[in-house]
């Protein structure tokens, strides 16, 4: 029951990002930990998560002793599920996670290094048929092209491309779990594009952003990754870019703002997002500009300050 209410608030942490409710989450997790002996079979399943929640706080307070508390956990679950239990991968995926996470903090490449390894493993373990083993080969993907983008060994770009090719494959095409898939196989071409020069790779890069972004069934925080990161290229690399691209990526960000600064969520949840997203307003305004559409510069503006004052207006209310 401690851990099913644990489940509870932590997911509600999710939706509507309130604080105290992962604390809460927090608190009755560890005790259905403290209270489970070794021997059982949930006492993994219970570690697992609380290094979730842990990493989640780590991720929102910046205080290391968090993260190596998840780090911990998560080893803790690993040592205890056996290679034939159904959920070792989930487990190993989940210690990856956090190793990673420790990775982009501190920049130790030994973390990186067994991130991969347990998300290799993680693959390995998993069925085709299983839903899991599509995010699993995304995080194995992801965590090649940081190295690649660490060490400049194109092995691990060939490797990664080759690994989101998979999964694509195993996904159905209305699946929201397609999009971030492909934003991660922008994110190679993008990166395979900065190392060849190749025009083809800066093409395949930008499709796959905009795939990301125009699939309806997408989550609305992936499509818009998917345009920033597709606006950013554009805008680096004029020479390549139709001015009509550059803005169909940018309106995508104008557009989706909206349904990220949900109703829903706190009202601090919601200023700390408005702050966010006004660099992304502004970033956006300064590309028009420097591609000589003063116009649209000026209708930018106009817009992202319509969609920041509407929800002002609705918080003040």
């Amino acid at each position: 029951h401690l851990y099913t209410l644990g489940v509870s608030l932590g997911t509600r942490f999710r939706l509507l990002g309130e604080f105290s409710d992962l604390e809460d989450a927090i608190a009755q997790v560890r005790k259905a930990v403290e209270l489970t002996p070794d021997e059982r079979f949930s006492k993994a399943m219970y570690l697992d998560y609380l290094g979730t929640l842990l990493r989640d706080r780590y991720e929102r307070l910046n205080d290391v002793v968090d993260l190596e508390h998840a780090i911990s956990k998560h080893r803790h679950a690993v040592e205890l599920t056996p290679d034939g239990h159904h959920d070792k991968a989930l487990y190993l995926n989940n210690f990856a996670d956090s190793l990673g996470c420790r990775f982009r903090s501190l920049g130790e490449l030994d973390d990186l290094e067994t991130s991969i390894s347990h998300y290799k493993r993680a693959v390995e373990l998993t069925l085709d048929a299983r839903p899991h083993k599509q995010v699993f080969l995304n995080n194995y993907a992801s965590s090649l092209l940081s190295r690649f983008e660490c060490l400049g060994e194109v092995d691990n770009l060939d490797v990664a491309r080759a690994t989101l090719r998979r999964a694509l494959e195993l996904v159905p095409e209305d699946h929201p779990r397609k999009g971030v898939l492909m934003l991660s196989n922008g994110r190679a071409y993008r990166l395979k594009f900065q190392y060849s020069a190749d025009d083809s790779d800066f093409v395949h890069a930008v499709a796959s952003f905009m795939d990301c972004v125009n699939g309806s069934m997408n989550y609305p925080k992936t499509r818009l990754r998917a345009a920033l990161q597709c606006a950013r290229m554009c805008s680096e690399n004029p020479e390549h870019t139709p001015a009509k691209l550059l803005y169909q990526a940018v309106e995508s960000v104008l557009g989706l703002i909206p349904r990220i600064i949900w109703l829903g969520h706190s009202v601090n949840r919601r200023y700390d997002d408005l702050s966010a997203f006004r660099d992304t307003i502004q970033a956006s305004v300064f590309t028009a500009i420097s591609t000589g559409d003063i116009k649209r510069a000026l209708v930018w503006m106009e817009e992202g300050q319509s969609v920041v004052w509407s929800q002002v207006l609705q918080l003040s209310t």
